[in-house]
């Protein structure tokens, strides 16, 4: 909760200006390109030691006709805010190493392709740590901060290569794809020299999407879909990658999409997001279901919460994901799955809202009782009125 908060309170520090008093005088109706000077921010990332926030700001180049993100950071305590990188070429993508030391984050300023670099948060020279030859879409720190894993494409044919000289870049719609597989590489040696990293699944089985590491670090659980194709969004599924073999067991296998698997803190069983098997996946809610990590039947945690569920993590004192409320996203939106008892034989599911008040829904039961996160037997509401009441409730939610 506390994290959360301090995310939303900062994004508001740092988006607020001071307005000079002749402003009053020069009211006018703006024009295109005034809306299009405005900075935005987004993408706000809080250190692990909670010494920084590192966030980005974007910014219209009109003479490159492009809007470009530059990576900043703040000091909570100081107030101080500094800009880490510069140029013409956007920075994006950031992540924290586990011991705040490094911040990494993804640019093309040295080609055509994105690579991954690191930068120290209090400032210097920014370090290219990847040379992967078709580019680099997501990366994530392992859990001891030793090791980087990515996707990208293997490298193209030379055919391809050739191809390309000739007649330009392009693709066979339907016929040539570039799929996505996972790369590691050793950080310590990366600081040294960018490396083109190990390549560690394989073929055309799969696209790989999400992906995140086990706890211990000896896995890596994550979706892929038939091949790239918009058209096989119902085929993602949940694998397993053990670092150990480079063997790959798939681990959820069932119609409609399922995807963005997060490890429970103990390694045991992994969270992921599904339809559990609904053909007409595109207009019923997503849900978030769980599996134990070395297989079997995957088991639905929110078929009562009457909207999408979107995961965020799994942390020691629960599930985090959000919702929306209608077509608006906020924090009355973010809920904690604090208990996933899934037994028959009376347990019931808690779901606790992240506010001063918290609600419980017993399963069994068909009724949700809200609480203050001690008595659990203040009111009641009805089911039905679930999405309602902790959605809707004026108040209490809009922190």
């Amino acid at each position: 909760m506390t994290m959360f908060r301090c995310t939303i309170l900062v994004l508001v520090a740092l988006a607020s200006v001071d307005s000079p008093a002749s402003a009053e005088d020069n009211r006018r109706v703006p024009t295109i390109d005034d809306l299009l000077k405005i900075d935005s921010i987004g993408g706000v990332r809080i250190s692990p030691n909670g010494k920084w926030v590192a966030y980005s700001v974007s910014h219209s180049d009109f003479k490159n006709d492009a809007f470009v993100n530059h990576v900043w950071v703040a000091d909570p305590v100081s107030g101080r805010k500094y800009q880490l990188t510069r140029g013409e070429k956007s920075a994006g993508d950031m992540a924290w190493s586990p011991n705040s030391t490094w911040l990494a984050f993804t640019s093309d300023r040295t080609g055509d392709k994105k690579q991954i670099f690191a930068i120290p948060p209090d400032g210097g020279e920014a370090i290219q740590l990847t040379k992967a030859e078709s580019g680099v879409s997501r990366f994530q720190w392992s859990p001891d901060g030793k090791t980087i894993a990515f996707t990208a494409p293997p490298s193209k044919k030379e055919v391809t290569k050739n191809r390309k000289e000739h007649l330009g870049d392009f693709e066979v719609v339907h016929k040539e794809y570039e799929y996505q597989h996972l790369w590691t590489f050793d950080v310590a040696e990366a600081l040294k020299e960018p490396q083109t990293g190990k390549q560690r699944t394989q073929g055309k089985d799969y696209s790989i999407g999400s992906f995140t590491w086990s706890p211990d670090g000896s896995k890596i659980a994550f979706d892929a879909t038939r091949d790239p194709d918009l058209i096989q969004l119902g085929t993602a599924d949940i694998y397993v990658l053990n670092l150990a073999s480079d063997a790959v067991k798939k681990l959820v296998s069932q119609p409609g999409p399922d995807g963005n698997p997060h490890w429970s803190p103990d390694g045991k069983q992994i969270v992921f997001e599904t339809v559990m098997g609904n053909p007409a996946f595109f207009h019923c809610n997503r849900r978030l279901a769980v599996v134990p990590s070395e297989g079997g039947t995957p088991r639905s945690l929110t078929e009562e919460f009457d909207e999408h569920a979107f995961l965020v993590d799994w942390k020691a004192n629960g599930i985090y994901f959000w919702g929306l409320q209608k077509t608006t996203s906020r924090l009355a939106g973010l809920w904690l799955l604090v208990d996933a008892r899934w037994a028959t034989d009376g347990f019931h599911r808690q779901l606790a809202q992240l506010a001063q008040r918290s609600f419980c829904l017993r399963s069994k039961q068909g009724r949700a009782t809200q609480t203050d996160g001690h008595d659990r037997t203040n009111q009641a509401f009805d089911l039905g009125q679930v999405g309602s009441n902790l959605l809707e409730e004026p108040g209490r939610h809009d922190h």
